[in-house]
């Protein structure tokens, strides 16, 4: 029986000269428990972008639109339902992940969160389903490889960027608010649930990038934004030393966050939550720096696309660290599970945007730490050890020859018994080997 099933969504420009332009859809299907190679289903869609904006102050409707538009072909569709059916024959998850190749890019933009069921007869939200876990998988050059820490040595570092003159960067006709550093540390120290640092202002990039080199699991980074215009790239405002602001490019951030030995293992990249209301830019600025830090080596990368409240923030969130950091192995979830229950709390509570956090991920297993079992003294009680690995499940008691050796005999021993036994010629210098 599979611990999962996986379908990777996968799309590639076909035409990008066609308007509007063409897309290939690929759908790979794999399961853990199968070593058999499953055949692809292909096939193509069309995303006009000026339909889809008219409907995304309705995110139900977005959604169904969406869905339509991705699921067009007949094939597409059919293969899905089969996956679908698999996990629920199965009782197991269907871990749901989406790969835009390079050549689309511009498809991060979409709300591919709002995604629906593709049935007719069970036109429901697809993402908000307990049963499903979906990422989006970005293209990663970085081949540093990424380990697991302990659960108990955690820690996490906030920095919360609010320059004294962001009033003076004004964005799409709204002025910014320098948001209010106090309120901003609480409602991340209440959210997290491990060791924290609070960095003191200025956040400064050389500041920020000194700091995580200390060694943090994660990042939960709060700043404003500007949105990538024409030839300007998307930006951050940090702080220079005087507090002010500090406009960095996306690209030299990531650059700076590149000359870090051991990165975080998730960023929370979240827009200040305490300077005012409406639409800034800032949150079209920090997506698109998801994918970018993917690349850069974080393994798994959360911002907002759109404005979240702070309730839904209070919702999602304060459930998701505590499923992710949890120290109760049978309530520990990785990642995107974690990530997928928050979401389906949020919807159950009718949060109107639900659908905002967006998980870049790049971790086969999901999972932020490994658990490291505790046990007093230095001598190592067995007893308790098989105990807790039989209870727990999930893990595979390997027993080195030291310990067996009482019971077979050395591989020396045994190589003998095997040469006497089989006739094998061994000459009188084997026989001390």
């Amino acid at each position: 029986m599979p611990n999962a099933v996986e379908l990777e969504i996968s799309l590639s420009a076909f035409d990008a000269n066609a308007t509007p332009p063409r897309y290939r859809v690929m759908l790979r299907y794999d399961r853990s428990d199968s070593d058999a190679r499953m055949s692809d289903a292909s096939g193509e869609a069309v995303f006009p972008l000026n339909e889809l904006l008219l409907l995304e102050a309705d995110a139900e409707q977005y959604g169904r639109k969406l869905t339509q538009l991705l699921f067009a072909d007949e094939g597409l569709k059919q293969r899905f339902a089969i996956v679908r059916a698999i996990a629920k024959e199965f009782e197991c998850a269907l871990r749901l992940s989406l790969y835009i190749d390079e050549t689309a890019k511009s498809l991060h933009t979409l709300r591919w969160e709002t995604l629906r069921s593709p049935d007719p007869e069970n036109d429901t939200s697809l993402l908000t389903d307990d049963a499903i876990r979906f990422s989006r998988v970005p293209i990663v050059h970085d081949l540093r490889p990424v380990h697991l820490a302990p659960r108990s040595n955690r820690r996490a570092l906030i920095a919360i960027a609010t320059p004294e003159n962001i009033h003076e960067y004004p964005q799409n006709g709204q002025v910014l608010e320098s948001a209010d550093f106090q309120k901003e540390n609480e409602l991340a120290n209440d959210l997290l649930k491990i060791d924290t640092v609070s960095m003191a202002e200025p956040i400064t990039l050389a500041g920020l990038v000194t700091k995580l080199r200390d060694g943090y699991d994660i990042l939960y980074l709060v700043c404003h934004g500007r949105a990538a215009s024409g030839d300007r790239p998307a930006q951050i405002m940090l702080q220079k030393p005087d507090k002010n602001v500090d406009i960095i490019s996306a690209r030299a951030f990531i650059n700076a966050l590149k000359q870090i030995q051991d990165l975080p293992r998730l960023i929370v990249l979240a827009s200040c939550q305490s300077a005012g209301s409406g639409m800034s830019g800032s949150e079209d600025a920090l997506i698109s720096l998801g994918p970018e830090l993917a690349d850069a080596g974080v393994p798994a990368v959360i911002a907002m696309q759109g404005r979240i409240s702070i309730e839904t923030i209070k919702c999602m969130m304060s459930l998701f660290f505590d499923r992710i950091t949890s120290l109760d192995p049978n309530q520990i979830q990785p990642i995107d599970t974690a990530l997928s229950q928050a979401r389906h709390n949020a919807f159950l509570m009718q949060r109107h945007d639900w659908w905002m956090p967006v998980l870049f991920m790049r971790l086969k297993s999901g999972g932020l730490s490994y658990y490291e079992p505790k046990l007093s003294g230095t001598k190592i009680n067995w007893d308790t050890l098989i105990t807790k690995i039989i209870q727990e499940g999930g893990c595979t008691a390997m027993l080195g020859s030291g310990l067996t050796e009482a019971l077979i005999g050395s591989n020396r021993d045994i190589a003998r018994k095997w040469a006497a036994q089989y006739g094998y010629p061994l000459n009188s210098n084997s026989y001390d080997q």
